[in-house]
């Protein structure tokens, strides 16, 4: 393999095709590799081949971004073979390119990096596959329900007279079908407690509008709407860069007027924020006019809280931790898995207290990364009834307070979220682009002197 490698490294730093007795191999290698950044190639085609595996090159350009490139060589080589050639290359082409004096490539073999279940993915799966089959089960006997009541009601109306004797039929019609509950089915004991599980009911909530509320509220709907879908195309669209192939039109995309909407997206998460400080100064401050507020009625209403966040909160961590990791596979899936599930490795308890959004960076990495807004929103949510006690007995004090707190985050958040938080958060394709529009306002700056 050495041998082999070094010919072809040879032969390519002269200009020179490679050697008759490595032409074959070498082209089929060739095609099934990646030529172009962030080319995975043929994974398959490259593992079909008897003599041949398959590596994934990490390729880190001065800390600015991480490309990938599939690489698809001789079976016997190894991942430092592989190194070793790949950085005779950069040796010679470093001179006509310094400012990639700091490269450094990686090779990993995809196949290599899998890990084994463990009794913790086995009792992690156990759980959800105990609340997948209780799903399940309150949702077909729902459907049952329904079908039974569609019949009851089929049968009633059909063996109804008119006053004349004469039998009339009337079968209903799709929107006059009734649901259990208008058929007050009433649950009791286990059953009142399956039915909590059926997608019928939980989905009819979570869409469901109500109207008997306030009707000045209603424009949060549409509020909310607006936000996730801007969240969501915000991680769309950074996930998409990461594998992005155009980095020489990204100069050109980032001065387009609509990239400014994705950009902005990282603040698209505050709305939730002020929507949610919002409705709980709305209810608690009426409900401090119908009862004594006191440490007890404090804890009831944080542990009212814990409840409902943290289980689900739980399940959807150790899902992430100990089963996700084997539920796919390919070229880049253990980089993800190394990236975004293993990191949790002993960190897991910190996203249960809720405390993870202070021991968590971009450079060490976060456990189940989404899980920052529930942590900053739990401990706002601390103080929360505090600042609403302070305005239920006493305005003028209660404003001034919330007025207080408002100026030290904002004041206290300046540097932090600007430079710091955002550069210590800064992904290398954030990185890249924040570079490029320096580079473009120093060049039109010269320009204009």
């Amino acid at each position: 393999c050495g041998r082999n490698l070094k010919q072809i490294v040879s032969d390519a730093l002269h200009g020179k095709m490679p050697s008759k007795s490595l032409k074959g191999g070498f082209l089929q290698g060739f095609l099934n590799s990646g030529r172009d950044i962030n080319d995975l190639g043929t994974p398959m085609m490259c593992k079909s081949m008897p003599n041949y595996k398959y590596l994934v090159a990490f390729v880190n350009l001065s800390n600015a971004i991480r490309i990938r490139l599939g690489v698809c060589g001789p079976k016997e080589c190894t991942q430092e073979d592989f190194a070793y050639a790949s950085k005779a290359v950069r040796d010679k082409y470093l001179p006509f390119f310094p400012q990639f004096k700091d490269i450094v490539i990686q090779f990993n073999d995809p196949e290599v990096l899998k890990d084994q279940a463990d009794y913790g993915t086995y009792i992690t799966a156990g759980i959800w596959g105990f609340f997948i089959i209780l799903t399940l089960a309150a949702t077909i006997r729902d459907l049952l329900i329904s079908s039974m009541m569609r019949k009851e009601k089929a049968i009633r109306q059909a063996n109804s007279l008119t006053p004349l004797g004469e039998s009339l039929v009337q079968i209903p019609q799709s929107n006059q079908v009734e649901t259990p509950e208008e058929h007050r089915v009433r649950d009791k004991g286990i059953f009142k407690l399956l039915s909590m599980f059926s997608l019928i009911r939980n989905i009819k909530k979570i869409f469901e509008v109500r109207e008997d509320g306030d009707a000045g509220l209603d424009i949060f709907n549409g509020v909310r709407v607006i936000a996730m879908c801007w969240v969501v195309y915000g991680h769309e669209y950074n996930a998409r860069m990461r594998v992005a192939t155009n980095l020489s039109s990204l100069e050109d995309t980032l001065t387009s007027t609509w990239t400014l909407f994705v950009l902005s997206g990282i603040y698209a998460v505050d709305v939730f924020f002020f929507m949610s400080g919002f409705f709980f100064t709305y209810v608690y401050l009426g409900k401090l006019k119908k009862m004594r507020f006191n440490i007890v009625v404090y804890i009831q209403t944080l542990i009212h809280r814990v409840y409902r966040i943290l289980p689900l909160y739980a399940l959807l961590v150790l899902l992430m931790y100990r089963v996700l990791p084997f539920v796919s596979s390919g070229p880049m899936w253990n980089d993800f898995v190394q990236n975004f599930c293993k990191i949790c490795e002993g960190r897991w308890w910190k996203n249960f207290l809720f405390i993870d959004n202070y021991y968590n960076t971009f450079s060490t990495g976060y456990c189940f990364g989404w899980g920052w807004y529930l942590s900053n929103d739990m401990q706002m949510f601390l103080i929360t009834p505090l600042v609403c006690l302070l305005l239920h007995k006493n305005q003028v004090v209660g404003k001034a307070v919330t007025w207080l707190l408002i100026a030290f985050s904002t004041g206290w958040g300046v540097y932090p979220v600007s430079y710091t938080h955002l550069r210590a958060h800064e992904t290398p394709e954030h990185l890249v682009c924040r570079l490029l529009l320096e580079k473009k306002k120093t060049i039109q700056h010269r320009s204009i002197l």
